[in-house]
Order: structure tokens, then C-alpha cells, then sequence
């Protein structure tokens, strides 16, 4: 799967499979979204109750640092450091 920074002209296609995973979350037992969440200004949340987007961001290198309790139940606040990582000096050293 390839990734891209969305733009404002993909909205509309980004809402249609927001609208598709609400359905199929709700088929699920994950009640993460819904008509009030998210909106067209709202993307994009990790729900404690959700395994998928769970495994998704661990996959691709988030950490948990910290949780928020809102409307809907808690919900993970994950980082993931973008700069590359610092070798240390037994590493640099070889």
C-alpha cells in the first residue's frame, strides 16, 4: 500500500471510506465513529477498542504516551518520532 499526504480536493473520497469503516466498525463491535466523529475537520484518532488502527500505528513505529478520556471511551495519544534515530558510540565505533 502506498501513502500520501492528503489535500483539501481529497476530502470528499476520504469522507466516502470514513463513511464505509463506520459501517464496518459498527459490524465489529468498535463504536470509535459516528455521525457526530469525525467530521470533515477531524482525522485521525487511535480508540483504545480498536485493533486494527491499534496494530496499524505500532506497525508503523507510534508509541503510546499517554490516553484521553472522551465521549466515546479512551483514546491513545501516540507520537512517533520522524527525525532518524542517533547511533550511540559503542554503534559509531564499531
Amino acid at each position: 500500500m502506498k501513502y500520501r499526504l492528503g489535500s483539501l480536493t481529497d476530502i470528499d473520497r476520504i469522507c466516502g471510506l470514513v463513511s464505509s469503516a463506520i459501517r464496518l466498525m459498527d459490524s465489529q463491535g468498535i463504536y470509535q465513529w459516528d455521525e457526530i466523529y469525525p467530521t470533515k475537520e477531524d482525522f485521525m484518532d487511535v480508540f483504545s477498542e480498536n485493533p486494527f488502527a491499534l496494530k496499524l500505528y505500532k506497525r508503523n513505529g507510534y508509541q503510546v504516551r499517554g490516553c484521553a478520556d472522551w465521549r466515546k471511551g479512551r483514546f491513545f495519544l501516540m507520537e512517533k518520532s520522524l527525525l532518524p534515530e542517533k547511533k550511540n558510540k559503542t554503534e559509531e565505533n564499531g
